[in-house]
């Protein structure tokens, strides 16, 4: 997960310098934001501001004030979550695009989640959650 504050830059520079990001970096920029808007970055090397990769999808949030306070909000939040099913969760994420491999890990993660001992807790909070809004989102 990326945060920036708006002034943050952003870009695949290495094409000034006669070299590619082999890495999976373009490849992955691609994957994130797409192939028009990752080629503008890849191509011209103009590094972008976080506002702009706040509103093309490249990071999760501006924070407004302070960076630190925001990405630790993040992490408590995160934290508040099973964290079997928090590590299954973004190792998902991570190979959605490879659908045989990322089918055969949703089943092996499902199964690990079903198997977690915070998974009733979990689904206690659920429920409790839906009974006071209705909607199954948090107050």
């Amino acid at each position: 997960m990326i945060l920036a504050t708006g002034g943050s830059g952003f870009g695949r520079t290495a094409v000034k310098w006669g070299v590619i990001a082999a890495a999976g970096g373009c490849r992955k920029l691609s994957r994130l934001i797409g192939r028009v808007r990752a080629s503008a970055m890849i191509l011209i090397a103009a590094p972008i501001k976080g506002q702009i990769a706040d509103r093309i999808g490249l990071i999760n949030g501006i924070a407004a004030d302070f960076l630190m306070g925001e990405a630790l909000n993040l992490a408590r939040r995160i934290l508040a979550n099973s964290q079997v099913v928090v590590r299954g969760g973004r190792l998902s994420v991570d190979y959605a695009l490879d659908f045989d491999r990322a089918r055969v890990f949703d089943v092996a993660m499902s199964n690990e989640g079903q198997a977690a001992p915070d998974r009733k807790k979990g689904i206690a909070r659920f429920g409790a959650e839906e009974s006071m809004t209705g909607t199954g989102q948090k107050p």
